[in-house]
């Protein structure tokens, strides 16, 4: 191929027109949590509903929201339970309110986050359809999807 011109050849999958332009990657299914996910959402304006510590669970005032975007999520090192090892687990979001105050928020006690962004929204529902298609199974056809891209 000419310099700057590049060929791809996929032999082993078909690309959907819904695959084309996705364009946010959330890390989420089996055995991924609440941490990992919004770790993936970094940037993401959301409200967060938190248990209020202190507070009985139910009481009137328990629970509180927290607007604000998604600034990072922190590990901390956790003894395995049985045995000497340790192990990094997400343990609390950062969020950022009203573009300037930074708020830190124990894991442990979100109930619930809702993403405030419609696009992102929309793209979480896209990408939940899309990894329940990839596990519905589809009778095998005696061919070979070829798919060749080019580059000019």
């Amino acid at each position: 191929a000419p310099a700057g011109v590049t060929h791809t050849v996929c032999y082993d999958r078909t690309v959907k027109s819904q695959d084309v332009g996705t364009t946010f990657d959330f890390d989420l299914g089996a055995g991924v949590g609440l941490g990992a996910f919004l770790a993936s959402c970094i940037g993401a304006a959301c409200t967060v509903e938190v248990q209020v510590a202190g507070v009985e669970v139910g009481a009137k005032g328990s629970v509180k929201s927290i607007k604000g975007s998604i600034l990072s999520v922190e590990k901390s090192r956790v003894a395995v339970e049985g045995s000497e090892q340790v192990q990094d687990v997400y343990s609390s979001l950062q969020l950022l309110e009203n573009g300037s105050k930074m708020s830190r928020i124990e894991l442990s006690r979100v109930n619930s986050v809702n993403l405030d962004d419609p696009f992102l929204q929309q793209t979480l529902a896209d990408a939940l359809q899309r990894s329940l298609k990839r596990k519905t199974k589809k009778p095998q056809v005696n061919t070979v999807p070829i798919r060749i891209v080019t580059d000019n």
